[in-house]
């Protein structure tokens, strides 16, 4: 049963973590009002961001195929 909570909350932190990605990517798609240097480091965020959404998939799939 804790698997299953644990990846039910991973599962929902990675969402809020794409969720944002989301709105990362329409400000460097479209960056109206928003500087070059700005637009970098939005960049560099999402890389991190996607990093860390990568690593919560490894464990979501690890959790899942270990079971209770």
């Amino acid at each position: 049963m804790q698997n299953k909570t644990l990846v039910s909350k991973l599962t929902d932190e990675r969402q809020h973590l794409q969720d944002n990605l989301l709105k990362i990517d329409s400000k460097i798609i479209n960056p109206l009002g928003v500087s070059d240097y700005q637009v970098k480091l939005l960049k560099i965020q999402r890389n991190a961001m996607m990093t860390v959404v990568n690593v919560l998939d490894m464990r979501i799939s690890d959790l899942s195929v270990e079971g209770d």
